[in-house]
């Protein structure tokens, strides 16, 4: 497992094969900012995301060593975001994946379902064994995750502010 190459792109760069695909760095995810606000802005999740902090979430996420991320560019510009970050485990490498969406005007036609397949195949070739990822157990995106082969686990997330 390799980290891969970590200069910034200020351009996403387009992947040989997949239509409409770019990967993505510090320096090209911003320009999914908005994308990611739109989606997050929306129910169920009606977080509040301004451009300026998912910036900064996006840009955090990208600077992770084993950072992998994928958007995708529909005709209207930025349409999907998939991305997180390796993680060794006891037998090999787990995906951690952080966060996905798809644009809220394109989401129920099958796109996530499709994007989700390649991205695990392009996992695959990285030699990652699995996928781990949360998300809440009320949320429609559940049923998405079940329907594309994903199964509950017995960790229990716990919270605690601070503030």
């Amino acid at each position: 497992m390799t980290a891969g190459d970590r200069r910034g792109r200020a351009e996403p760069r387009e992947i040989s094969g997949m239509d409409g695909f770019v990967e993505l760095d510090t320096g090209s995810i911003g320009r999914f900012a908005s994308l990611y606000a739109a989606a997050f802005n929306a129910p169920p999740w009606c977080d509040g995301w301004d451009e300026a902090g998912a910036v900064e979430r996006l840009q955090g996420f990208a600077a992770f060593l084993s950072f992998q991320g994928l958007g995708w560019l529909g005709p209207a510009g930025p349409a999907g975001l998939m991305l997180g970050w390796g993680e060794r485990w006891t037998t090999g490498w787990v995906f951690r994946l952080q966060e996905m969406c798809v644009h809220p005007t394109l989401q129920g036609r099958g796109l996530g379902t499709q994007w989700m397949s390649a991205f695990e195949e392009r996992l695959r070739q990285r030699g990652f064994l699995g996928i781990h990822l949360q998300t809440g157990g009320a949320a429609p995106a559940r049923a998405f995750y079940e329907r594309s082969g994903f199964r509950p686990s017995d960790l229990v997330t716990l919270r605690k502010r601070l503030v």
